[in-house]
């Protein structure tokens, strides 16, 4: 499934090159960018587009939600609270990630 997101991705990015940059398939990519990457949703499309976001928006968060987010806050990456309503528990391995220190257990004496 993921495969085919991202095949269907790609084919809109080769087909964004080609066209004007306020078309359908240039917001899907840059929802898709947006999600994939953790950032927040633009809130002000244009209605013509912003269906077509959203629904890239949607396919890229979904895909960074599944990624380890204990990895993620051991990294020190930013975490914006978008995975919050996919996974409550997302927030919570961020957050103990970030304190991970060098293998040091949070919770060891």
């Amino acid at each position: 499934m993921k495969g085919l997101w991202l095949v269907l991705i790609a084919v809109a990015v080769i087909a964004g090159c080609s066209t004007p940059p306020n078309s359908a398939g240039s917001w899907l990519v840059n929802g898709y960018e947006d999600g994939v990457t953790g950032r927040t949703q633009i809130t002000k499309v244009s209605s013509k587009y912003q269906a077509s976001y959203l629904e890239g928006y949607e396919l890229g968060r979904q895909e960074y939600c599944e990624q380890d987010a204990f990895e993620l806050g051991k990294l020190r990456r930013p975490y914006r609270g978008v995975c919050d309503e996919l996974d409550p528990e997302f927030r919570a391995a961020y957050v103990e990630g970030t304190w991970w220190d060098h293998g040091t257990d949070i919770f060891s004496d």
